[in-house]
C-alpha cells in the first residue's frame, strides 16, 4: 500500500518538473507549466485512484464505446473534409474534429458503461447472473420454493450457500396467485 503511494507521489513531483522544464506542445515553461504538470499528474492519479472500484467489465465497456465513438468522430471530420474539399477552411474542420471528437466520445463511454451488463465478452461461462453476483454459486428460485415456505428457514441455518435470486416472472406469478380469487390459493402465495 505504501509502495503505490510512493509511486503516486513520485508521478506527480516527476510531472510537475515536465511541466516546469517546458511543456513542448504548449510551449510554456517555470512556474506556469509547472503547475499545468502538477494539475496533470494530480488528475492522473485520481482517475487511477477512482478506477481502483471500478470492474473490468465497466471499464472495458467503457473503453469500447469511447473507441467506437472516436472512430465515428472521425467519419464525421472524414466526410466533413470531403464534402468541403481541398479549399475548405481549417479552422472549421478543427472545430468540427474536436466538437464530434468529444461529443462521440462522450457519448460511446456513456453509452458503453451503461451497456455493461450486456457484454458477455468477459462472462467465463456466458451466465450473466453468476457474473455480475462475483460468483458461481448462484440459485435461481422458482415459485414452488418460495410458496413451499420452508426456504427462510434452510437460509437461516445457513445451509444453502452463495447467492439467491428471484426472477421477476416468478414474483410476477407469486403477485397473480396472491391475487387469486380462491381463498387457498391467496392465502398460499402471500
Amino acid at each position: 500500500m505504501l509502495t503505490i503511494w510512493i509511486i503516486r507521489v513520485l508521478f506527480v513531483i516527476f510531472s510537475f518538473l515536465t511541466g516546469f522544464l517546458r511543456i513542448p506542445y504548449l510551449d510554456i515553461s517555470g512556474w506556469q507549466g509547472g503547475l499545468v504538470g502538477l494539475g496533470f499528474g494530480v488528475a492522473l492519479v485520481l482517475i487511477e485512484h477512482s478506477l481502483k472500484k471500478v470492474d473490468l467489465r465497466s471499464i472495458f465497456a467503457g473503453i469500447s464505446g469511447l473507441i467506437i465513438g472516436l472512430v465515428a468522430a472521425y467519419l464525421v471530420v472524414f466526410l466533413t473534409s470531403a464534402i468541403m474539399g481541398k479549399e475548405g477552411n481549417s479552422g472549421i474542420l478543427s472545430m468540427v474534429a474536436a466538437g464530434s471528437g468529444l461529443a462521440l466520445g462522450y457519448l460511446g463511454i456513456s453509452i458503453g458503461y451503461n451497456k455493461r451488463d450486456e457484454f458477455h465478452l468477459l462472462s467465463p461461462s456466458g451466465n450473466s447472473v453468476a457474473w455480475r453476483s462475483g460468483r458461481s454459486d448462484v440459485k435461481i428460485l422458482d415459485t414452488n420454493v418460495i410458496i413451499d415456505g420452508r426456504i427462510l428457514d434452510i437460509c437461516k441455518t445457513s445451509f444453502v450457500e452463495g447467492t439467491l435470486i428471484i426472477p421477476r416472472f416468478v414474483l410476477k406469478e407469486l403477485q397473480y396467485i396472491a391475487d387469486s380469487a380462491d381463498v387457498l390459493r391467496r392465502n398460499r402465495g402471500r
